[in-house]
């Protein structure tokens, strides 16, 4: 009996030991978190000093701060602009559109919150839900049945909207991809799917984050955030090019998934935006840094979500959301890029 009574007690040691070494496990799973914004999730013994990455060699900015433009929205998400220099902003269930002036002359209210937007040259609006496609006229209003598109399902999270002539480019990074439309939404093609034979790896999205902008009428740029690069496409999906690698430094994207905001310059130059250490750069056609618009130190600590336009003056436009503004910036006189 004794015997029987000891077996049993070892069993029942073996097994506290066992579920303790599981729960163990489990808190080191739980705190280590290689994706995260808070990195791995180390003691409070551990702290990351990230200072040396929030300073900006001061050469290295070559763009001044105008006045913002005071969005009046209480969440801003994104931001376009027309040929003529007017910005519009997509937040709360509203696009406001301000004048090269920065003074107010349109609001479009919404039924649900918009995510992002594309403005053609004659007004006309698409406005990216967050599963499907809504088109306003220059005045605001949604007037026939094809003014809304189809959802893209219950995963679809519409990041942004890029156009060309005769084509609409919508990211979806709730199912990493590209949709390509023709400007009645009849789609096209995907582009960014993985696809080995054409050596496209897939667009990485571990943050609803991708962004698109075309490049003169003929490239597509797709932001591959989990991968740290952005890549060029012909229209029908072929991969062009890519640039970009992870790091702290100023010359790389920081994090987990990064750059988060791109837009082209008319030389087909790509200036890129950033979360965890927000900032905003220029880079070549080949990814080598040529500039900083702004760095970390002038954004609030945290701040996520920033978006960018390029208008007909030459001026950068980046959508704060922890200001709710636009915010300007133009290159110095001696700035040399």
């Amino acid at each position: 009996m004794s015997e029987k009574r000891s077996i049993s007690t070892t069993g029942v040691i073996i097994a506290v030991v066992i579920v303790v070494a599981i729960a163990a496990a489990v808190v080191v799973i739980l705190r280590f978190d290689p994706f995260g914004e808070a990195g791995s999730g180390l003691g409070k013994q551990f702290v990351y000093d990230d200072k040396q990455y929030r300073r900006t060699d001061p050469g290295m900015i070559h763009y001044k701060e105008l006045q913002p433009i005071e969005t009046g929205l209480k969440v801003a998400r994104g931001i376009a602009v027309r040929p003529d220099a007017a910005v519009y902003v997509a937040g709360d269930k509203k696009i406001v559109a301000f004048d090269r002036d920065g003074k107010g002359f349109l609001q479009v209210s919404l039924d649900d919150p918009p995510q992002c937007l594309a403005v053609e040259g004659n007004g006309t609006i698409y406005v990216g839900m967050i599963d499907h496609v809504e088109i306003y006229s220059q005045k605001g209003r949604r007037a026939n049945r094809r003014a809304k598109w189809p959802s893209l399902g219950k995963e679809a999270v519409i990041t942004s909207i890029a156009l060309s002539d005769s084509d609409v480019f919508v990211a979806d990074s709730g199912n990493s991809v590209v949709l390509r439309y023709d400007k009645a939404g009849r789609l096209l093609n995907r582009i960014g799917q993985v696809d080995k034979s054409r050596g496209i790896p897939g667009l990485l999205v571990r943050k609803p984050c991708v962004d698109v902008a075309v490049e003169n009428g003929k490239v597509l740029w797709v932001v591959n955030p989990g991968r740290w690069r952005v890549e060029a496409y012909s229209f029908d999906g072929k991969p062009k090019r890519h640039w970009g690698r992870q790091s702290q430094e100023i010359e790389g994207f920081c994090g987990c998934c990064n750059p988060t905001a791109i837009a082209v310059l008319p030389n087909g130059w790509l200036i890129t935006g950033e979360k965890g250490l927000p900032r905003v750069k220029i880079c070549d056609e080949t990814g080598c840094l040529r500039s900083v618009v702004a760095g970390t130190e002038v954004f609030a600590k945290g701040t996520v979500g920033l978006d960018l336009a390029v208008d007909s003056r030459g001026r950068v436009l980046v959508l704060d959301p922890s200001e709710k503004a636009v915010r300007v910036f133009i290159r110095k006189k001696d700035g040399s890029e």
